[in-house]
């Protein structure tokens, strides 16, 4: 671990004993199927693999979403993702409704990426800050392709904007992102 990860596994210690939460560290590369890491609000754990890549900023974004538990913002993200689940799940759900849905999980998640973006900075993390950005970006808009799609897009999404987006970018799909995230590979960008 480098010196500088360990420095940011103290911190997340320190914040998470505020909410008396644990720190799960699993020598993998996905803590399910899918996640790299996750903090759960129910049992306040935060999990990370830590033998995935940039593992350093998984755990810098889901410190981001520890932040929004303390701050109690984003406190009806569960009624959000419940929504959203059923439009992939194949369920109906309003189409005014889903939207807000939507939005509300990306304005929640891209929060989540500026604090950990913060993070990155403040620890000087081992992790290409720039194609930390453009992941981040691409997972925060992939939302806005899984509301019109009603799927997660491909496996290897392409890495888009070198800033972080705003939030009157969170429904913009450029029609090269919209035809990658639609593929099985994608050409990173």
């Amino acid at each position: 671990m480098h010196v500088n990860e360990a420095a940011l596994v103290d911190y997340a210690m320190d914040r998470l004993a505020v909410v008396s939460g644990d720190l799960v560290l699993t020598p993998t590369h996905r803590i399910r199927t899918t996640l790299l890491g996750e903090f759960e609000e129910d049992s306040r754990r935060l999990t990370v693999a830590v033998s995935a890549p940039d593992w350093s900023g998984v755990l810098a974004h889901e410190l981001g979403h520890v932040e929004q538990f303390l701050d109690k913002r984003y406190a009806k993200a569960g009624d959000h993702q419940q929504r959203f689940d059923k439009h992939l799940a194949g369920q109906e759900v309003k189409p005014r409704a889903l939207l807000s849905s939507v939005r509300y999980l990306q304005r929640m998640e891209l929060d989540a990426e500026r604090h950990a973006v913060r993070l990155i900075d403040r620890f000087a993390l081992p992790v290409d800050r720039l194609r930390y950005i453009k992941s981040a970006n691409a997972y925060v808009l992939a939302f806005e392709w899984a509301r019109r799609h009603g799927r997660w897009p491909g496996s290897a999404w392409p890495l888009c904007h070198h800033r972080l987006i705003t939030e009157r970018d969170l429904g913009r799909l450029s029609p090269e992102v919209e035809s990658a995230m639609g593929s099985k590979n994608p050409t990173p960008g």
